[in-house]
């Protein structure tokens, strides 16, 4: 039980700081030059261009490594050993009420880290992947599924759908695959 809180706490956290540097992080471009620009402020600003690309390209190598880094938080909270997160194997242990809290909060945290997960995805463009995420939740031996509400299992049913939206913009088949011709 302690390792499950603690993947989801790290999952949460790991969540945190990349939307953080996803969407407070990124370089802003400088300003073109107006028309009237006199060559001096054309050069100043070709070296806050380059100073820009560069600062941009270290956004994204820091970019890429949270991100492979939070998929793999919010994944372990989805892949947990035994029966899954917060599922005790010990169930002839334990009391009704213990079940029924447990039961809650899986109902309550796993769609959440779901959609998390989804949103890291398809933030970062990888459709197929963001797509693939509904494989995993009918899954016969995870069963995450049976932890999803009607209006949850609708949610996360509309943003895989979105993913196959951006999917087929860049020309790649609804599964994210790309087109054979």
């Amino acid at each position: 039980e302690y390792f499950s809180h603690k993947a989801y706490l790290d999952a949460q956290e790991g969540f945190s700081d990349w939307f953080e540097h996803y969407h407070h992080a990124r370089p802003t471009e400088p300003p073109a030059p107006g028309p009237g620009a006199t060559f001096t402020e054309r050069v100043a600003h070709d070296h806050r261009l380059a100073a820009y690309n560069k600062e941009l390209d270290r956004w994204r190598a820091a970019m890429e490594h949270m991100t492979k880094c939070v998929k793999k938080q919010l994944y372990n909270v989805l892949f947990m050993p035994d029966k899954g997160w917060l599922a005790n194997s010990d169930s002839d242990n334990e009391d009704e009420l213990r079940a029924h809290q447990m039961a809650a909060l899986r109902t309550l945290c796993i769609p959440k880290m779901v959609l998390l997960l989804h949103t890291v995805l398809h933030s970062t463009g990888q459709y197929k992947e963001a797509i693939e995420l509904a494989e995993i939740i009918v899954d016969e031996q995870r069963l995450i599924y049976k932890v999803y509400s009607k209006q949850q299992m609708g949610e996360l049913l509309s943003k895989i759908r979105e993913s196959s939206l951006a999917s087929l913009a860049q020309d790649k088949d609804p599964w994210g695959h790309p087109l054979v011709s």
